[in-house]
């Protein structure tokens, strides 16, 4: 059985590369893997992991919300907002170690599953179609992104304030989206 790898996998990691960029070796070391079954586990390696570590933290912001109704889509990026602020570093790390092909196909894929996500919470809630829904993730991945990046130099408060205009969207709720549009 193939170990999940985490965040704290990657900040061990970090930690043990002094900070500078993704050895597959070193990452095999530490979570005690041999390298050609993190090869056969992420086929692309470096990207592959990175993209499944954020999905399994992203994935787990949208488990909260599903498993309570009190939770709205404010809340969920309220969280992402919060998670990320507080492994900045390993997110940037992450990012850092990666080509302009490897940056591409995380955004492609992290995109993805971001819109998986909003795609099902929007469903389960009357919120906006998959053609509306697209460039509304593409935002709010650009902005995290950005933000990311840049070190979380903006308060978290003004970026909760850019992606909040999108809440009212994805809550189904029409008029507020239509002004928006």
């Amino acid at each position: 059985m193939v170990k999940t790898c985490s965040l704290l996998d990657l900040r061990e990691s970090l930690n043990a590369s002094g900070g500078k960029k993704f050895k597959v070796t070193t990452f095999c070391k530490i979570i005690e893997m041999d390298r050609s079954v993190f090869y056969s586990v992420y086929k692309n390696g470096s990207r592959d992991l990175f993209v499944s570590v954020i999905e399994i933290e992203i994935n787990k912001h949208f488990m909260k919300a599903q498993n309570n109704s009190k939770v709205d889509s404010g809340h969920i990026m309220d969280s992402i907002i919060l998670q990320i602020r507080n492994n900045w570093k390993i997110y940037r790390w992450m990012y850092e170690s990666l080509n302009y092909e490897g940056l591409a196909y995380v955004r492609e894929n992290l995109i993805d599953c971001i819109f998986r996500n909003f795609q099902d919470y929007a469903f389960n809630r009357k919120g906006i179609s998959k053609n509306r829904l697209k460039p509304i993730v593409n935002c709010i991945y650009s902005q995290l992104f950005d933000w990311t990046i840049n070190g979380c130099e903006v308060a978290t408060v003004e970026i909760h304030a850019a992606l909040k205009q999108f809440v009212p969207m994805l809550e189904g709720h029409r008029c507020d989206a239509d002004l928006m549009w």
